[in-house]
């Protein structure tokens, strides 16, 4: 597999997030790092919604995958489906009386 693949499975990915989170009402940050963890050989994505920052681990084949693999774009929606908006929610109180 090619770095120009790698690339391309990231920015698939980073516009993955952007969608979500639209569709989800939270404020996405925009700047995304990708960092390489040469330990583990996994990828690290990092960004902000409403300015909280989120980390998420990606292995190269996923990225690569990411490209052609409709199945594999899936996957990442599933398991980054907690996307959400990081605010705690305001209960509404009622009077049981």
């Amino acid at each position: 597999m090619s770095t120009d693949e790698i690339e391309q499975g990231k920015k698939i990915i980073e516009k993955m997030i952007a969608e979500m989170s639209r569709e989800r009402g939270v404020r996405f940050g925009g700047s995304v790092v990708w960092h390489y963890d040469f330990n583990r050989m996994a990828y690290w994505l990092e960004f902000e919604i409403e300015g909280q920052t989120k980390r998420w681990k990606f292995s190269r084949e996923a990225i690569e995958d990411s490209v052609k693999d409709k199945t594999r774009r899936r996957e990442i929606e599933k398991s980054s489906c907690h996307v959400r908006d990081p605010r705690p929610r305001r209960s509404v109180a009622t009077n049981h009386g």
